[in-house]
């Protein structure tokens, strides 16, 4: 992982607590105290943008909440890929295309996309998909099937342990000149102190995962389903 976002040494480490296989899972936690990194509260880990913004990807993993991950009202990212915006020609950071987030006790799906160059948050057309509740002290297993594009040729296809629970068509991503690079990790934006609001119940957050793969457009869903 070349990209490495967190506020202390203990912000992501190994874990032998908990482990989908093996004897070992990768433990992201986060206090709503700990200093912002990259304008924001995180602790994630993220691999180098993709050259180009039309690719596709399969995206397996295995996620485990533990009991203290509560339901709270206000939302974070638990997996992201970021756009990569041209700044050079006077493009500017965005929300993510595509983020898996939870909120009250259930997983969402959020995808963004815009055909416009060189946009803003303000710009984007953004959807969002509940795909069911948490179950806490369990793994759960994802696969993502991605054909990132902003025309109509683009594709989301999910799998949650195991069956097919949301097929996407259509634009999921930025007309970007670089592709979106992913990230794996918590964020709550929610918790800096200008977009407080004071709804998060919560002011800690750990999160295990195991078993990451991930595959270009060679791969097939049983090349990295956990």
């Amino acid at each position: 992982w070349p990209g490495h976002e967190k506020a202390n040494k203990n912000s992501i480490s190994i874990s032998d607590s908990v482990a989908h296989s093996g004897r070992y899972s990768l433990k992201f936690a986060l206090k709503k105290n700990d200093l912002a990194v990259a304008n924001g509260k995180r602790a994630e880990v993220a691999l180098k943008p993709d050259q180009g913004a039309k690719t596709e990807r399969w995206v397996g993993f295995s996620v485990f909440l533990p009991d203290s991950f509560t339901p709270d009202p206000a939302p974070e990212i638990i997996q992201q890929w970021h756009d990569m915006p041209d700044l050079s020609e006077g493009g500017v950071w965005r929300s993510p295309p595509f983020a898996l987030y939870t909120q009250n006790g259930h997983w969402f799906l959020a995808i963004k996309s815009s055909a416009k160059r060189l946009t803003s948050n303000k710009d984007l057309v953004s959807k969002d998909y509940d795909l069911g509740p948490c179950v806490n002290s369990q793994w759960t297993n994802w696969v993502f099937h991605i054909r990132f594009s902003w025309e109509d040729d683009g594709l989301i296809e999910v799998w949650q342990n195991g069956k097919l629970v949301q097929t996407i068509n259509g634009p999921n991503t930025y007309n970007d000149k670089v592709g979106n690079y992913f990230k794996l990790g918590i964020y709550k934006w929610v918790w800096m102190p200008e977009k407080d609001k004071g709804i998060s119940t919560t002011t800690e957050r750990e999160v295990f995962y195991d078993d990451v793969r991930i595959g270009d457009e060679r791969a097939t869903y049983n090349d990295v389903a956990p």
